[in-house]
């Protein structure tokens, strides 16, 4: 990677990570110089469809990673809700047997008393 590359690379990864923080001084800061690089890119066209190709991979891959990560984690929270689920569900079902047997019971006993 040449000098330029990394350079705006990490310049746009500031970008990045002031829009992340939201601090506005840092994010202007950082769009000055992302500008700045692009600028330099319009003037220097060899360099520049390398440096998109960097570019998709300094900064969308993270952005991947960190979706994989929210996905695993959000996954994590689905099962601990289902297990809770669950856990109402069979309690319902026990509710619905012990109702029916009452039922069962008090009816048997009703038509005992007819008797």
């Amino acid at each position: 990677m040449g000098e330029y590359d990394s350079w705006f690379l990490s310049k746009l990864t500031d970008l990045m990570n002031a829009v992340v923080s939201a601090n506005q001084n840092t994010i202007i800061e950082a769009y000055n110089e992302v500008q700045r690089g692009i600028e330099y890119a319009n003037t220097n066209s060899g360099s520049i469809q390398d440096l998109l190709l960097r570019m998709g991979q300094g900064l969308i891959g993270p952005v991947i990673v960190q979706y994989k990560l929210e996905k695993k984690s959000s996954a994590k929270k689905e099962h601990v809700e289902l297990s809770e689920l669950q856990s109402v569900l069979k309690q319902k079902q026990h509710e619905k047997v012990v109702d029916k047997m009452t039922g069962s019971l008090t009816s048997l006993m009703d038509h005992e008393d007819e008797k």
